[in-house]
Parts: C-alpha cells; structure tokens; sequence
C-alpha cells in the first residue's frame, strides 16, 4: 500500500467553480465531431490548426512515440450518483468520511447526489436504495425520492504525480512538434488542477 496526502487535509475556504449539467453539451456547440476515427500519430502530423487535448498523458506520450515513459501511477475510484426529484433540492454541499467507510466523499449539486468510493461500491447495505436514505439523511434530507442511480467507474480518479521535469518537457515537446497544447488534469498529469483552473490554463494557450 501507500501513504499520500489527501485534499481535505487543506479545510481553508476557497472559490470553486461548478460545471453546468448540459456543460459537455454547450462545449460541442459548433464543434464537427467525427466519430469512428481513432487518433494516430501519423493524424497528429497533418494537424493543420492548433489543437487542444484533454487526453491522459499516457496515452498522448503512447501515442506520440515519446521516448521516455515514466511510469504512471493512478486509482480508480467508482461512484454512487441519482438525482433527487423529491423535496425540490438546488443547493451545493460536501460530506467527508475520513473513517474506515469505503465511501469517502459525498456531494450534492443542485438536485445530483455523488458518492464517490476507493474501492468498488460496497455500500455496506442490502440496496443501493438503503445506501443513498442512508447518506441523505446524513444531510438532513429524509423520505428522500430520486432516480437515474447509477454506479460508475472512473478509471484515472486519483492519479500519482510524475516528475516535473519530465512532465513539463513532454507538454512543451507536444506543442511545438504537433501544435497540440495539454488542458486539464489528466492531459498535463497534475493532480491538483480543478475546474477554476481551465480559464487560466486556457489564457496561457492562447498567448502562444
């Protein structure tokens, strides 16, 4: 096993930003996607335009022949999501569980419950049903009524940063080779890169 630190250990206030829930819908606005065409290295070359990738680094380095791989070390974590229709719920709110759970972290966004899990969801009780009455009571909300519940699992949930040197050279190299810039957490393998982040990030590619 290892031992690492977590967000929750830093509980001073800060400014998030929350995605909407059409957010993916609003970024493909005039936007041409064409499905069924796999990214390739020899793609890469006839990029014309500048482009931004949100691809893991991995698979970017993969994909790019870079000759120096470091090894990527990541966790998948799974959640427990449904959206709550009954009582009327628009608020934004974050429980933690720092004990044995297997469940950590359980947020409400507007009407959509998350419970996000190290482990595949094992809820500890007989339905997924019981499970969520169980955390929603937990914020004070009972008799709840929701649906759409689904688990997922989320491959790169907690990722393992690389070196920085390495790091930063291949994001650089990326650039100027294909005129491809990294956006995001998994594309630049930066742990700490959350959504209020993007507009800065995106300022930087624009200057180039």
């Amino acid at each position: 096993g290892t031992v690492r630190g977590r967000s929750i250990i830093d509980l001073s206030p800060t400014e998030r930003w929350i995605a909407p829930k059409d957010f993916v819908e609003r970024l493909s606005q005039g936007v041409q996607i064409q499905y069924g065409h796999p990214l390739t290295q020899d793609l890469l070359k006839t990029l014309k335009a500048p482009s931004v990738s949100t691809i893991p680094m991995p698979l970017m380095m993969r994909m790019s022949s870079w000759p120096e791989i470091p090894e990527f070390a990541y966790r998948s974590i799974w959640a427990v999501t449904a959206e709550i229709i009954n009582p009327e719920c628009d608020v934004y709110q974050t429980l933690y569980f720092p004990g044995t759970e297997p469940y950590y972290r359980a947020s409400i966004t507007g009407n959509r419950i998350s419970v996000e899990f190290q482990t595949p969801c094992d809820p500890y009780h007989s339905t997924l049903n019981e499970f969520l009455d169980y955390i929603l009571e937990s914020f004070g909300i009972y008799e709840a009524e929701y649906q759409k519940v689904q688990i997922k699992e989320q491959k790169f949930g907690k990722l393992v940063p690389v070196d920085d040197t390495q790091r930063r050279a291949f994001i650089i190299a990326l650039s100027e080779a294909f005129s491809v810039f990294s956006l995001g957490r998994f594309a630049t393998w930066k742990p700490g890169v959350l959504m209020h982040h993007i507009p800065d990030d995106l300022s930087v590619i624009r200057g180039f």
